[in-house]
């Protein structure tokens, strides 16, 4: 199980820097964390300049003031809450009402009176220096999460005017008041100051930090907000925090304790909705499985959310191929509830589960979690027969139908580098732009990526051999909205050593075309016209191969433009020395093999074959977008040997964007857009020549919500009166269903 963190923050206001000082107080009596009933005596022993005094303040309010060293006093604590912490510290000031020093904060806890004393006034101190008019401050906190960082916004007023000049959070993240810097009951590991994070590098009790790095901060209007990484402190999910001030005088000022939560869902299980009991070998459900349902129980089944802590607002669940959104306000977090789920059929699936702090999806959303499995039907063992009888001559396979080359091995890592967050100069916190970094680490050698989300502003050349290996909730964004390809593998601007024998496994890719929901319109989505990015381009060309690629068990998802592509800038129209006079099999990218990834939302063609031999696109779920291969006019990419086959395209309720003729038109209206597509030779019908592409036992499905009578998925296999000269390609055993059509129209 995920071991929670709790972590307690002081938020420490206050118009004298208290770094450093030559006087000291503390409260002798009681002792921290006391139990008390009735009067509690308070005494506080204090040394510091000539001419200085001392006060004393319970729960922000100033109670009792003396020049003579110990200050002592009876708190009467008739009328106070009972069964309640009250916080007490002491100050000591110079002559001219400077702050000199604080004393520790202890908390009392008041149970209540043993039998109610008759009220005493508190004794008049003599002599009591005449306070000037100091402000009182009020000061509220508040505090909200999403899953990379954690915002603070601290409210300070007073009459009159008060402009701290510090503030300052101290923030305990291992739970040990003995480790750290010791305030206020914690050992803090980092402090804020202001806008620089800090972290603690003393040893008992000194003061030592060392800096993280600066933090968006602002500080206007009597408001405080700092944005804090959560991966800067470590992840913490549960927040308990208290804040004080000091105002010019000296006076010190709480805010109610408050307690937040930053809820997760740290893994997900299968369950047998029969007995609603964990299904033990899918506990946890992990990313990539496999579930076989000859094998369980039970055919029916739901999936759990195990959430961090145990209890939140919510739960949304998104099955993506399914087009089922579900949200779920009290534990369990099931799928489905407590029905089975329909909708975990025989496929590919892919699950979203995030959790939120209010009901209904509501408040601050926390830690998701993503995950794709695959289902399978039960294959029962035959009884077996005394005498079997003659297994009949299978139907040939239609002349010429050729099979598909055999998926490779993920190959061996060699010697990888392990990178998460703040390791190996990687930042990891999905806004500060880690390409420069990830260059030089892919540059030395192979690279198993640990969970974070790392922004990269740039491209990334992956070198010749490179293999990449991704943990579960490593994913790699693409800051930038247009013209940029985030990940490269061969380029004619790029290192010569970028020349392909690669392997990118378990990754998900993510681009910013995200619109906002739920329910997502993603008609809505813009491709940026001619200039869009891509999130893995694959290019080949000018001289040079790129060649033996596996793409297996990644995510790819809400691409502004391709989320993979191959690409080559040669072909029967344009050869010469520098194209290799277009050979098939040497000019454009070969033995490339996409298997068992997901693609979702792409605002160009998710997967766009744009030149290429040997490619084999198996067993891939493709969501409201498609895959497609194409020629150039005037370019006529040499295209042989290309195979879809099992793979699933699937319209969701809002599919794609309309003007699907090679391109997608720029900012799609709202409530126009057109199903999945999926073809070998796209509907671009020029002389173009699909013939060495096969199309074999996919799954075409689904129609949108909008559009006149909804949208419906197209397999789009092109009629050759269309254009002189064009060849379709090749279709076997497909299946269109759920509106979905075959189109041969031109």
């Amino acid at each position: 199980m995920k071991k929670t963190l709790v972590f307690l923050i002081a938020i420490l206001v206050c118009a004298h820097s208290a770094f450093a000082q030559t006087a000291s107080v503390n409260i002798t009596s009681p002792v921290s964390q006391t139990v008390v009933t009735g009067i509690v005596p308070i005494s506080a022993s204090f040394t510091g300049l000539g001419g200085s005094y001392s006060n004393l303040i319970i729960d922000g309010n100033p109670y009792a003031w003396s020049y003579t060293s110990p200050l002592t006093y009876n708190w009467y604590t008739t009328g106070l809450a009972w069964n309640t912490a009250h916080r007490m510290t002491a100050n000591v000031y110079s002559s001219a009402n400077v702050l000199l020093a604080s004393s520790p904060l202890i908390t009392v806890y008041y149970l209540g009176p043993v039998a109610a004393p008759s009220p005493s006034p508190s004794p008049t101190p003599s002599p009591s220096p005449t306070p000037t008019s100091t402000p009182t401050p009020t000061v509220s906190l508040s505090f909200s999460s999403d899953a990379s960082n954690a915002y603070y916004t601290l409210s300070y007023t007073s009459s009159p005017t008060f402009t701290p000049t510090f503030f300052r959070l101290f923030f305990d993240t291992d739970l040990n008041a003995l480790t750290g810097y010791q305030i206020d009951f914690i050992g803090a590991d980092y402090a804020i100051v202001n806008g620089v994070l800090y972290k603690y590098a003393g040893t008992g009790g000194s003061w030592a930090w060392t800096t993280v790095g600066n933090l968006t901060y602002t500080n206007t209007n009597n408001v405080a907000n700092w944005t804090v990484p959560r991966s800067d402190i470590g992840n913490p999910n549960t927040v308990n925090l208290f804040g004080n001030d000091y105002d010019s005088a000296g006076n010190n000022y709480y805010t109610p304790n408050l307690t937040q939560v930053v809820p997760s869902v740290s893994s997900l299980t299968l369950i047998d909705a029969d007995t609603n009991q964990p299904i033990s070998q899918f506990n946890p459900l992990a990313n990539g499985a496999t579930i076989n349902l000859a094998t369980l129980p039970t055919q029916n089944l739901t999936i759990r959310a195990n959430t961090s802590p145990t209890t939140v607002g919510s739960v949304v669940f998104d099955l993506l191929e399914a087009n089922y959104w579900n949200t779920v306000n009290a534990s369990p977090y099931e799928l489905c509830g407590s029905a089975p789920c329909a909708n975990l059929d025989v496929g590919l699936h892919s699950l979203n589960s995030a959790p939120y702090t209010g009901s209904n999806g509501t408040g601050s959303a926390g830690t998701p979690m993503s995950i794709s499995f695959s289902v399978i039907s039960p294959t029962p063992t035959p009884a077996p027969t005394p005498t079997p009888s003659p297994s009949p001559t299978p139907s040939p396979l239609p002349s010429g139908v050729p099979t598909p080359p055999a998926i490779p091995p993920l190959p061996a890592l060699k010697s990888p580098i392990t990178v998460g967050p703040g390791t190996h100069g990687v930042v990891g916190n999905g806004v500060t732009d880690d390409t420069a970094a990830w260059q030089t680490l892919l540059t030395a050698s192979d690279v198993i990526v640990q969970a974070g989300t790392y922004a990269i502003a740039g491209s990334l050349y992956i070198p010749t051999g490179r293999n990449i290996q991704c943990q579960t909730g490593a994913t790699f964004f693409d800051t930038q909205s247009h013209g940029t390809k985030m990940f490269r593998i061969g380029d004619p601007n790029g290192p010569v050593t970028s020349l392909g024998n690669n392997s990118i496994s378990g990754c998900t890719f993510e681009g910013t075309n995200v619109p906002t929901g739920p329910p997502t319109n993603y008609a809505l989505m813009d491709d940026g016209g001619s200039d869009y990015s891509q999130l893995l381009w694959i290019q080949t060309g000018y001289g040079w191969h790129i060649n033996n690629i596996l793409i297996y068990n990644n995510t790819f998802q809400n691409g502004q433009g391709e989320e993979l592509i191959t690409f080559s800038p040669c072909g029967t129209g344009r050869t010469g020395v520098y194209c290799n006079n277009g050979v098939p099999g040497t000019e454009g990218p070969s033995n490339i093999f996409v298997y068992n990834n997901t693609f979702h939302h792409g605002g160009q063609p998710e997967l766009h074959l744009n030149g290429g031999q040997n490619i084999r696109v198996t067993q891939n779920i493709f969501y409201d977008n498609g895959a497609y291969s194409e020629e150039d006019p005037g370019t006529n990419q040499v295209m042989t040997g290309i195979f879809y086959d099992h793979n699933s395209f699937i319209t969701g309720a809002y599919g794609a964007c309309p003007n699907y003729s090679g391109s997608l038109a720029v900012g799609c209206a709202p409530n126009v857009n057109v199903g999945v597509f999926a073809s070998c030779m796209g509907v671009d019908h020029f002389a173009a020549d699909g013939s060495g592409c096969w199309m074999e036992n996919n799954t075409i499905s689904g129609t949108t919500q909008f559009s006149p009578g909804g949208s419906p998925g197209q397999l789009a296999i092109g009629n050759t009166s269309c254009f002189p000269g064009f060849k379709p390609g090749n279709y076997y055993g497909n299946v269109v269903t759920g509106g979905a059509y075959i189109r041969t129209g031109c």
